[in-house]
């Protein structure tokens, strides 16, 4: 007996578009308020790995051009 698995019939999760505004507040709750990650997803409702990135320096200062 064969288990096949037809991945084009399984229907996929869609990835959540969030806007630029909504990263930057998530990454100030963890970049100056000192939330922990877990603690912004808790409230938020997105992902650990969501905050991963968007918390890191680097692309919190791309996302927010500061002049």
């Amino acid at each position: 007996m064969s288990l096949e698995v037809n991945m084009s019939t399984q229907t996929k999760r869609a990835i959540p578009k969030y806007p630029p505004e909504f990263k930057q507040d998530a990454a100030r709750l963890v970049d100056e308020k000192g939330y922990t990650h877990q603690q912004v997803v808790d409230h938020l409702g997105n992902s650990l790995s969501a905050i991963g990135r968007w918390s890191s320096p680097n692309i919190a200062q791309e996302e927010v051009k500061i002049p």
